[in-house]
């Protein structure tokens, strides 16, 4: 996924948080005593302060936070 942040004419440092959850399949149930299979991710992005790519896991949900 490319975000062009150069459309919205603000400076924008040049890392952003990343952070995201993620499961091995669509659809997926956790019984009370099962081990949890679902994912969270955070990490720091680096990019040029106008375009933010980053590629994305199958069945995730990412929010981005820029600096």
């Amino acid at each position: 996924v490319s975000f062009d942040l150069s459309r919205l004419q603000r400076t924008f440092g040049t890392t952003a948080m990343l952070e995201s959850i993620s499961a091995p399949a669509a659809n997926v149930s956790v019984k009370e005593n099962a081990p949890n299979p679902i994912a969270t991710e955070t990490a720091e992005l680096k990019h040029d302060g106008k375009t933010v790519v980053l590629k994305t896991k199958p069945y995730s949900a990412t929010a981005i936070r820029l600096k």
